[in-house]
């Protein structure tokens, strides 16, 4: 594995330095979100106005925009750890991969008919 090097954050660099800074990087947002979170829970308490707690929010949802981005970062180093199938392993990877769109499709409008009928109710 250290003789890997995949390219992350526009940088290309060994496989445990990208590991190690992504994850790094995600537990770093992780609590920024939490401290932000817990800060605009407790503006209501301070009687803060809604202009601050607007700003509060966006800072917040920069910060899952951020975090969004290292994720779709750790997607492309897995990727490029696997790297391509072989020739003859093409078209069963194709039929694994379109598989699973299938599934996850299914599985979100399953989610989304329940989260409906639940709405519906209320």
């Amino acid at each position: 594995m250290s003789s890997m090097s995949v390219s992350y954050c526009g940088d290309e660099m060994p496989i445990e330095q990208a590991l190690d800074e992504c994850f790094t990087e995600l537990i770093q947002f992780q609590n920024h979100l939490h401290c932000h979170v817990r800060e605009l829970c407790m503006m209501a308490e301070q009687d803060n106005d809604y202009i601050t707690g607007l700003k509060k929010v966006l800072t917040i949802h920069d910060t899952i925009d951020q975090t969004s981005d290292l994720f779709k970062e750790l997607k492309s180093v897995c990727s490029q750890v696997l790297g391509k199938p072989k020739k003859e392993e093409k078209d069963q990877a194709k039929k694994i991969i379109d598989d699973h769109k299938v599934a996850r499709k299914k599985l979100k409008d399953a989610e989304k008919l329940v989260a409906d009928s639940t709405n519906d109710t209320n």
